[in-house]
């Protein structure tokens, strides 16, 4: 049984199922945003069955905090910490969290290497991150690519932003400021500018428009929010890796990972 992609969306390919994993899934525990992510992506592109968060987080080399920190979760979420007991603890604050890095190499692990994690980092602009997802998500017979996006949430706008408001220019928010990790799933074309598709990982970072989890963002902001340190994963069949790492290298990026510590 499909499930029909919400609100007025141009949805990227592949989104049904992701949007699936998503509702099924939410919200993610604390602290693992980026592997709650990269299980939502592996779930939906392989035939393999994704394993747990916890299995994502060990095998991309997470650190954690001790201790409940109310700022990293958005108003309204409660705390969820079940899945850090077992999970290596971070020497400091400044070392805890999980790199992107990692994430791509479980990616391709726990999807028996069907799927190939391509990163995307750079000098962000809208017309740099609207070039290569227009690359990356036209129809292919090759398969569909998922979208993993690690950004800094101080420069988006409110999740709760209606999308008549967004078309009309209202940019309010942000929700919270944090480092943080969603999927994009698709674009609109609206009067107010470009708007992109988020997945989050908190149902209360939801549009009326769209439902839980899910929201719209003005892609100039997004772009803003990626060039705090952040990047793209472009996550798709093994047999596009080469021309994944084309698309990014055409729209003006690097396909370097920008956290690696090896």
């Amino acid at each position: 049984m499909s499930t029909p992609v919400p609100g007025p969306v141009r949805a990227f390919p592949g989104a049904e199922a992701l949007l699936r994993v998503h509702a099924a899934s939410l919200p993610q525990p604390d602290q693992l945003a980026g592997p709650f992510v990269a299980r939502l992506l592996v779930a939906a592109l392989s035939s393999l069955p994704a394993p747990t968060v916890a299995a994502f987080a060990h095998a991309a080399g997470t650190r954690v905090r001790v201790g409940d920190d109310v700022s990293s979760r958005p108003p309204g979420a409660p705390a969820d910490a079940d899945y850090l007991r077992g999970l290596p603890v971070a020497a400091d604050d400044e070392r805890a969290g999980t790199p992107v890095a990692g994430l791509g190499r479980a990616v391709e692990e726990f999807s028996g290497e069907s799927l190939a994690a391509v990163p995307a980092t750079g000098d962000w602009t809208a017309a740099r991150l609207t070039a290569l997802l227009d690359a990356v998500t036209a129809v292919t017979a090759d398969g569909p690519v998922g979208v993993l996006a690690a950004l800094w949430t101080g420069e988006l706008v409110a999740a709760g932003t209606p999308v008549a408001d967004l078309d009309a220019g209202v940019r309010p928010g942000p929700d919270w400021s944090v480092a943080h990790v969603v999927a994009l799933w698709g674009s609109r074309d609206g009067p107010g500018g470009p708007l992109l598709a988020v997945a989050d990982t908190y149902p209360q970072l939801g549009s009326p428009d769209l439902g839980p989890g899910l929201h719209l963002q003005p892609t100039d902001r997004v772009a803003v929010a990626l060039g705090h340190g952040g990047g793209l994963v472009l996550v798709g069949p093994d047999r596009r890796r080469d021309a994944l790492t084309a698309a990014v290298g055409a729209a003006g990026l690097s396909p370097c990972w920008w956290d690696d510590p090896a």
